[in-house]
């Protein structure tokens, strides 16, 4: 039981600050999740336990997200999980439609802002994400569903080697 309360205390620790983050802070899942990973190596390097086990209460995350104006939405472990997965494929339609002719990668970017209100555009997320990680995405979806749709944009696959 100590160990489990360490490694979750641990990974909801401010690696800076050295206090615990609040759950606002805790919003970049890739973020929590390196933590969480840097919290296991730590715990597994002296001490005799091979496994540990991070349960979290469903409800009282979702309580606690509401007391804050967040709303919790709960999905299904597949591979891109949601939001992985659908920005993914806009950037790779975004790659197929600028190799086509269809516009400029601005011109992409700028049609998502205006006539969508997303944040930004599929080449702004391309650049956030990285194009490895877009490719290394899709590719994952291919091999795990065999579909058609997550075949990678040949000007994706350019990217993602140019950025090596």
């Amino acid at each position: 039981m100590y160990i489990s309360n360490r490694i979750e205390r641990g990974a909801l620790r401010l690696e800076i600050e050295g206090r615990p983050a609040k759950p606002a802070q805790m919003l970049n899942r890739r973020q929590f999740l390196d933590r969480l990973e840097r919290e296991l190596r730590r715990a597994k390097t002296g001490l005799t336990e091979r496994h540990a086990v991070l349960t979290i209460d469903i409800d009282r995350f979702r309580v606690a997200n509401a007391s804050l104006g967040r709303h919790v939405a709960w999905v299904e472990d597949a591979p891109g999980l949601v939001l992985g997965r659908i920005v993914c494929q806009l950037v790779n339609e975004a790659c197929f439609a600028v190799t086509e002719g269809v516009g400029t990668p601005e011109d992409i970017d700028d049609g998502m802002k205006l006539g969508l209100n997303y944040p930004r555009g599929p080449f702004g997320w391309l650049e956030a994400i990285g194009a490895a990680h877009v490719l290394a995405v899709l590719d994952a979806l291919r091999i795990e569903l065999g579909e058609e749709r997550y075949r990678a944009a040949p000007m994706l696959r350019r990217l993602a080697t140019e950025e090596d």
